[in-house]
């Protein structure tokens, strides 16, 4: 619990936890039986790396949805990307 807190906070860290706990549950033949956690905390930085690129995207869509409230428009889309 205290690896995911320093990562993504207090509040988020028992919701990643959990979830690294139902992955492991889910693919209980791919977890090391002998010693499970360097899987688990293995898991827990995936799903880490997740929560922040999720946390980006939310960061640009809110930057965007602004831009578009005070303009009227957004920046033109990209074609192709």
């Amino acid at each position: 619990m205290r690896y995911a807190a320093r990562r993504v906070g207090r509040q988020r860290a028992p919701d990643l936890v959990s979830e690294a706990f139902l992955v492991a549950r889910r693919r209980l033949p791919d977890v090391l039986v002998s010693d499970p956690l360097p899987w688990l905390y293995a898991m827990t930085r995936h799903l880490i790396g997740n929560e922040i690129r999720g946390r980006d995207r939310q960061a640009r869509l809110t930057s965007r949805l602004g831009e578009v409230a005070e303009t009227g428009h957004g920046r033109p889309r990209r074609c192709g990307g």
